[in-house]
C-alpha cells in the first residue's frame, strides 16, 4: 500500500514537530539538571520539583520517539 503525498507530508510535519519537542525537552532537562547542581541548598521540596519536571520530560521524550521517521 503506498501513501499518497499528503500522507507522506504530514508524516514528514509529526516527525519534525517530535524532532522539536525532543530537542526542547532535552534542552529542559540539561538546564535543569544544571540548575539543581548549582544550587545544592536549595529546598527539598524546590528539588523534588526540579526532579518531577526532569522526569516529566523524560517521559516526554520517551513519547515522541514513535514519531521519528
Amino acid at each position: 500500500m503506498e501513501l499518497s503525498a499528503a500522507e507522506l507530508h504530514a508524516g514528514h510535519r509529526r516527525s519534525h514537530i517530535a524532532e522539536m519537542v525532543i530537542n526542547g525537552s532535552t534542552m529542559s532537562i540539561v538546564s535543569m539538571t544544571k540548575k539543581l547542581n548549582e544550587l545544592p541548598e536549595a529546598s527539598p521540596e524546590v528539588r523534588t520539583l526540579a526532579k518531577d519536571f526532569i522526569h516529566d520530560q523524560e517521559h516526554y521524550i520517551g513519547e515522541m520517539k514513535s514519531f521519528l521517521c
